[in-house]
């Protein structure tokens, strides 16, 4: 199946689009109007003209979200020093 998007207008296969969060009734996803690449860039473009919006937002999910960021971090870490490890072992 496929699908244009509504702002370049091209007819593209439906894996070039994201689906909202909800199913229909009879079980179908429903998928945004833009493809992916028209939805990023406009994403980015917003980001662009309201940088003190993304960083409001960026802060009230850092402080919701606390414990959930220390973890990733962690595991970050760790992963971060596996990977030395593995390199100096090589070496």
């Amino acid at each position: 199946m496929s699908k244009a998007c509504t702002k370049c207008g091209k007819e593209k296969p439906l894996d070039k689009f994201d689906f909202k969060h909800r199913v229909a009734k009879n079980g179908t996803h429903h998928f945004y109007g833009m493809c992916r690449k028209c939805r990023n860039a406009k994403i980015m473009e917003w980001h662009k003209k309201n940088p003190k919006k993304v960083t409001l937002a960026q802060q009230k999910y850092a402080e919701n979200n606390r414990e959930k960021l220390i973890g990733l971090l962690q595991d970050s870490r760790e992963v971060i020093s596996d990977l030395l490890k593995y390199i100096s072992d090589k070496e």
